[in-house]
């Protein structure tokens, strides 16, 4: 298969898929993520990795390992419960792997009441 044939056939794929990608993009930015809040988005994050077919692991920082790093910096909240999500697809025999990370923590969106709809 040439680059232009596997090019072309993402292209197809890109467009036969766009309006169900952007239902999925909705319904992730509409769940809350701020920080400390990122259980629900990784949860769903998970979801749709597994329903990809995707090898999913989670994975829970340890913070006294990331406390103990030259470049730590002291931040106000907890790491706990707040998991990374990585799905991976393996490549066929000794091809590439392609390995998608989830962290889906975002600014807080600040008062309500600036906004002409809820953020979420």
């Amino acid at each position: 298969m040439t680059t232009d044939t596997t090019l072309e056939r993402a292209l197809e794929a890109l467009d036969r898929e766009f309006g169900a990608t952007v239902v999925r993009l909705q319904q992730m930015v509409a769940i809350d993520s701020t920080t400390g809040t990122e259980g629900e988005v990784q949860a769903w994050a998970r979801h749709r990795m597994e329903q990809l077919g995707l090898e999913v692991e989670e994975v829970q920082l340890e913070e006294s390992v990331l406390a103990a790093h030259p470049s730590a910096v002291v931040v106000p909240w907890s790491g706990k419960g707040r998991p990374n999500v990585v799905g991976r697809w393996r490549g066929a025999a000794a091809g590439r792997s392609l390995i998608l990370n989830a962290h889906g923590d975002v600014v807080p969106p600040g008062p309500l009441e600036s906004w002409t709809a809820h953020p979420f």
